[in-house]
């Protein structure tokens, strides 16, 4: 071909960049929200914040730095709004919108036919109907005892040493996991019994998460779980523990898809029990992707979020004595014998610790990362008309952080709970989202932050080592939250008052 044919397609390709330009800025259906040209312009804008600024991350931090510039409603993609007010949240996220997922950021962990992933409403909700009787009420009230197990093991191993400090970062994960294994699945990975807590799974995950962006804007998971295990741990050795956990679900779903029978030996119900023997004949047996999908999806999102949370909710114990000694005494009075189990319906009673919940998931905001939803129809979002076909999100600690909602939004206060008007504030506690999509698991993370919190209070006493909360004063956007200080570490002793 000739230099003419080339300067000829490079003049073509010039032209038609600068007329999808000029239309995204002049023309486009959102041309008249505000946000800087460059977002207007290109996604790379996004994945600079993603990817490169300060190391990545950085997107939820220069949100709340472009709402201050341009208010509460700012372009920040070609197609792509985002919301800083609480009542937009609510319109976005509520039921009966018609929003659906937007497909791209879903599926860069190439896990689409779980409940997290299925991008039609009516999948979606048939799975939700199909689990959710092991994450009822009923279903949790009648096996709190396994998450209590754990629990236990957990309280022996971290007053085992009071010498040495606990990284409370894998501690916490680490019974989060051990929880979801047994519960979810009948099996014990192990975490609890890791030196130091440092499970190699956790280890290697909090090493991944900072891959989390590069699969969205560089799609390579699809190619990746197609390779054979030895190359892909060749190319990443930090996937080798995440294949193991897979290889055992996988081999446990083999179990029980060659022989139903195989249920009955498992010590209580799991998922699997209503997954391959659906309740409702309008249901039918997931493919066995579909099931594989589900498990690791449980896995992971049941490890972390929790995790965080009682990491954020025991530093800010610790730095204020007023709230670490009002817990102790309403926990003492609760649970004078530790030779006895309390349930879950006794701490429920318990009115500061469940404030001191409620602001401990406040604080820790679940899911950080704004949950880009569709308006497959026009739409008005926070008093703003919206276009069909226009992305839109808002997340958490935009509404957790709403100084019209709450005083001193990022104080530390329990209190707030128990005021007033407490009660107009539960609304805008969206840790675990709003909504048909909101995560299933929300009842048992409450179990699990109850009777966590509450052994860790009443049976153990903690001295924060060469931590401060400087360590979590700074947070990433990695979907979840991801802390820039160090990991954050005591000394723990069993109680003897």
């Amino acid at each position: 071909m000739s230099l003419s044919y080339y300067l000829g397609f490079i003049i073509a390709l010039g032209v038609c960049t600068v007329v999808l330009v000029f239309y995204r800025i002049y023309f486009h259906p959102l041309h008249a929200y505000p946000g800087p040209r460059l977002a207007a312009v290109s996604y790379l804008y996004h994945f600079y914040f993603d990817m490169i600024s300060k190391g990545g991350g950085e997107i939820v931090n220069h949100l709340e730095e472009l709402h201050a510039i341009y208010g509460p409603v700012v372009r920040i993609g070609p197609n792509e709004l985002h919301f800083s007010e609480a009542r937009a949240y609510m319109d976005m996220y509520r039921m009966g919108t018609g929003l659906t997922k937007e497909p791209w950021f879903y599926r860069m962990q190439c896990m689409e036919q779980s409940s997290f992933g299925f991008i039609n409403p009516h999948d979606h909700k048939t799975r939700r109907e199909m689990l959710s009787p092991l994450f009822s009420r009923r279903g949790i009230l009648q096996l709190q005892h396994v998450i209590r197990d754990e629990v236990v093991h957990l309280v022996t191993a971290m007053g085992r040493t009071p010498e040495a400090p606990v990284d409370l970062h894998f501690a916490f994960r680490a019974i989060a996991l051990e929880i979801v294994t047994s519960y979810f699945f009948g099996k014990h990975i192990g975490s609890l019994s890791s030196p130091g807590f440092r499970h190699q799974l956790l280890v290697d995950l909090q090493d991944i998460i900072f891959s989390f962006w590069a699969l969205k804007w560089f799609p390579i998971m699809p190619i990746f779980s197609r390779l054979p295990d030895c190359v892909a741990v060749a190319l990443n050795p930090k996937f080798r523990s995440n294949l193991l956990v897979r290889d055992m679900l996988a081999e446990q779903i083999a179990i029980f898809l060659k022989d139903n029978d195989a249920l009955k030996q498992v010590d209580h119900e799991i998922i699997y029990t209503y997954l391959l023997s659906p309740q409702n004949e309008k249901h039918t047996r997931p493919s066995r992707r579909s099931l594989m999908d589900e498990a690791q999806v449980i896995v992971q999102a049941g490890s972390d979020t929790v995790g965080n949370t009682l990491c954020v909710g025991l530093l800010h114990a610790l730095d204020s004595p007023h709230i670490h000694n009002a817990l102790r005494a309403e926990l003492d009075v609760a649970w004078p014998n530790t030779d006895e189990p309390m349930l879950l319906q006794q701490y429920e009673e318990l009115p500061y610790l469940t404030a001191f919940i409620k602001e401990s998931l406040r604080m820790s905001h679940g899911v950080l990362s704004p949950l880009p939803r569709i308006v497959n129809q026009d739409m008005v979002i926070g008093g703003h008309a919206v276009p069909a076909g226009t992305v839109v999100s808002s997340g958490s600690s935009f509404v957790h952080y709403d100084g019209d909602t709450f005083e001193n939004p990022k104080s530390f206060k329990p209190e707030r709970w128990m005021s007033e008007g407490a009660s107009q504030l539960e609304s805008s506690l969206v840790p675990f989202g709003r909504g048909p999509r909101q995560c299933i698991g929300m009842n048992l993370a409450w179990a699990e932050l109850y009777i966590i919190f509450g052994n860790l209070f009443r049976r153990l006493d903690f001295e924060l080592y060469d931590t401060s909360m400087e360590d979590f004063g700074k947070i990433k956007d990695y979907f979840v939250p991801v802390h820039a200080g160090r990991n954050p570490q005591a000394l723990v002793k069993p109680r003897t008052v």
